[in-house]
C-alpha cells in the first residue's frame, strides 16, 4: 500500500493494537501516543526505526510519516490520538515537543490506570463519557510531560522522501517514470530506486500503481466508464489497468465495481 494520509474527525481516539497486525506508513494531523504496556513493537517515524519494549512510550507529532509492525501475541499496546489544533498542542505542549520521541520504562500503576480509564470511557460512545475520556487524557499527558525534557517543536523535515511522497501523490495520474523522477530531483535512477525500496518498502512502480489503484477504487464506486477511469488514473490503457488491478486485488475492475453495488 502507498503511504496514506488519514483524515479523522473526532476529538480523541484510543484503541488497543492487535499484535498480529502491522500498520503501514501513514500520516495525519493528530498527536499520536503509543504505549507498550507489555510485549514489544517496532515503529518508524520519518523513516527512523525505534524498538519499544514493555513500559516504553512513543510520541508521534502531526504530519510525521510513521508505521508500526506486528509484535508478540502477548503484547498489550495502547494507541491514543489527539487533534493537533486542539488544546493539547496549543496549551499543554505550548509549541514544544519532547526532546526524544521515546520515554523508556515509564510504566506505573497510575499510567496504566489512566490509559485504561480513557479507553473505558471512550468506548461508551456518549458525549459525557467522551468529555471524561478527554479529561483523563489531559491528566495523562501532564504526567508524561513530567517525565521528559521539552524542546522547541521542530519543523517538518524537507527531505527527499517527503518531497517524493508529495510529488507522487500529486502527479501519479501522469506518465511519470523512475528516470523522470531521478532527473527532476537530481539523483541517478539507481539511488532513486534504492530510496523507494528501502524507505517506502516497495519499488517505484508498485508505489505509483498502488496510488493509482486507490484512486481507481474510488472512481469505480461511481458511474464513470472503466476505460475513462483507466486513463484518468494514469494507466495509459484499459489492458494495463485490468492487469495491474487484478494483480493487486485478485479481481478485475468490473468485478470490483459489481462487488460494491
Amino acid at each position: 500500500m502507498p503511504i496514506a494520509y488519514e483524515t479523522k474527525q473526532e476529538e480523541l481516539y484510543i484503541w488497543k493494537k492487535d499484535p498480529s497486525k502491522a500498520f503501514p506508513q501513514h500520516l495525519h494531523k493528530y498527536i499520536e501516543i503509543m504505549y507498550v504496556k507489555s510485549g514489544n513493537l517496532i515503529c518508524t517515524v520519518d523513516f527512523e526505526e525505534y524498538e519499544l519494549n514493555g513500559g516504553d512510550l512513543l510520541f508521534v507529532f502531526p504530519e510525521r510519516i510513521h508505521s508500526n509492525g506486528v509484535s508478540v501475541a502477548t503484547s498489550d499496546i495502547y494507541v491514543l490520538l489527539f487533534p493537533s489544533d486542539g488544546a493539547v498542542l496549543g496549551e499543554i505542549f505550548g509549541g514544544k515537543m519532547p526532546q526524544s520521541p521515546i520515554l523508556r520504562n515509564i510504566s506505573s500503576d497510575e499510567i496504566d490506570f489512566l490509559f485504561e480509564a480513557i479507553l473505558k470511557e471512550y468506548t461508551k460512545k456518549t458525549p459525557l463519557a467522551l468529555s471524561t475520556a478527554i479529561g483523563y487524557s489531559y491528566v495523562l499527558i501532564s504526567k508524561l510531560l513530567e517525565k521528559c525534557s521539552l524542546t522547541d517543536a521542530k519543523p517538518l523535515p524537507d527531505n527527499l522522501e517527503r518531497q517524493l511522497l508529495k510529488y507522487c501523490t500529486e502527479h501519479f495520474n501522469e506518465p511519470i517514470t523512475l528516470n523522470y523522477l531521478a532527473e527532476k530531483f537530481g539523483y541517478n535512477p539507481s539511488y532513486m530506486s534504492h530510496i523507494f525500496s528501502q524507505k517506502f518498502k516497495m519499488s517505484f512502480l508498485k508505489f505509483i500503481n498502488a496510488l493509482r489503484i486507490d484512486e481507481a477504487k474510488k472512481l469505480l464506486r461511481k458511474n464513470e466508464r472503466i476505460t475513462q477511469i483507466a486513463l484518468d488514473c494514469g494507466f495509459g490503457s484499459i489492458r494495463n489497468f485490468n492487469r495491474v488491478f487484478k494483480e493487486a486485488t485478485g479481481i478485475t475492475p468490473k468485478e470490483y465495481r459489481e462487488s460494491k453495488k
